[in-house]
């Protein structure tokens, strides 16, 4: 995983420079189901990155602002596990004990509007620590043995909108291409979807009897993120039984 951290780097640095004008930066939550880490991004592309890769995408996790005092992204590169604080001291003792630093990964509000409430697993070798503004996940996570640790940071605010894809068919979805039997990993969260390694802006919903279409519009996500999108315009989701069968204009998979 540190190779693919730190072969972004440069574009994540073009998207940092995107992102200046916006009063806020989303940042985004992904799971590890291998090692059971939680990690946290502003980068699109690392995001897409690591979801092509395995890792599952849960959405925007908070919004952070564009200043404030700074919270600091560390690696371990002998559990290949990361850690987030804002403590100065914290960061040199975890250097010092071999983790690598890799700079400032957000900033913490300095109005103190949403905590961002910091747990401890220790029972886990990786994914130790995890970070949420959500009581309920706090209070879930302690009655099964997770260590409450205060607050980790301060959050300029939280996605309390109901989204534009409906909440019963978001989540992750991994099938076949019914063309060359390749896998393929599909995302769809509250505003977007995340395939063939790219992400896409959901704008509208159009649902008729058993079948639901997410579309996007492709010209804006060019637009946001000076890219050209080849390929699909819409994703579509038809339940079957158990399964779900969804693809783009292009392609058909099925979970």
């Amino acid at each position: 995983m540190k190779k693919i951290l730190f072969g972004l780097v440069a574009i994540v640095g073009i998207f940092a420079v995107s992102q200046e004008a916006e009063a806020s930066t989303k940042m985004y939550r992904l799971y590890n189901p291998n090692n059971g880490e939680h990690f946290y991004t502003e980068a699109w592309v690392e995001r897409d990155s690591l979801f092509t890769k395995g890792w599952n995408y849960e959405d925007v996790a908070w919004l952070a602002p564009s200043s404030g005092e700074a919270v600091y992204r560390m690696y371990n590169p002998n559990a290949g596990d990361h850690h987030y604080t804002r403590d100065k001291n914290e960061v040199t003792m975890l250097k010092n004990s071999g983790w690598k630093e890799e700079n400032i990964g957000w900033y913490s509000d300095s109005q103190q509007r949403v905590p961002m409430y910091r747990l401890y697993n220790p029972n886990a070798k990786t994914g130790t620590h995890h970070y949420t503004a959500n009581q309920a996940e706090v209070d879930q996570l302690k009655k099964i043995g997770w260590e409450y640790e205060g607050i980790g940071w301060y959050a300029e605010n939280v996605d309390t909108s109901t989204g534009v894809v409906p909440a019963n068919i978001r989540g992750n979805f991994q099938g076949t291409n019914k063309y060359d039997g390749s896998v393929i990993r599909v995302a769809f969260a509250k505003n977007e979807i995340i395939a063939g390694g790219k992400s896409y802006v959901a704008t509208a919903i159009n649902s008729s009897g058993a079948n639901t279409l997410v579309s996007w519009d492709v010209a804006e996500f060019e637009k946001r993120y000076n890219v050209k999108v080849p390929g699909p315009q819409a994703f579509w989701m038809r339940p079957e039984g158990n399964h779900y069968i969804y693809g783009d204009v292009n392609t058909v998979y099925k979970k």
